[in-house]
């Protein structure tokens, strides 16, 4: 179990990371985490078993190999977009404590 959790960790921390590097925002990566969520709590209903505590816990739960392999295969794919996008000059990211001078954008 500890492995599992770890793993998605570590995975959902590339995910929202490479979103909020991406988009400049922390929005995005606060919307994909509710995301994750609500995909936690689907795929638990249509995982039905006679084992709940195999499907709970192993398959569909928050640390489950389901949510794991999804969370995992966003963050190789949007890392792979961010890479691009950076490495050709992409939209400028700004770095936090860069002061602009100018009031946000909403």
């Amino acid at each position: 179990m500890l492995p599992l959790f770890v793993a998605t960790i570590v995975a959902g921390s590339f995910f929202f990371g490479y979103l909020r590097v991406w988009t400049g925002s922390v929005w995005p990566a606060s919307i994909a985490h509710s995301s994750h969520n609500v995909a936690w709590s689907t795929l638990a209903a249509f995982t039905v078993t006679s084992k709940p505590v195999v499907v709970n816990e192993y398959l569909v739960g928050d640390n489950g190999i389901l949510i794991l392999a999804g969370t995992a295969i966003a963050a190789l794919w949007l890392g792979r977009k961010v890479s691009r996008s950076l490495g050709s000059g992409g939209p400028a990211v700004p770095q936090p404590g860069e002061a602009s001078g100018e009031a946000p954008a909403l």
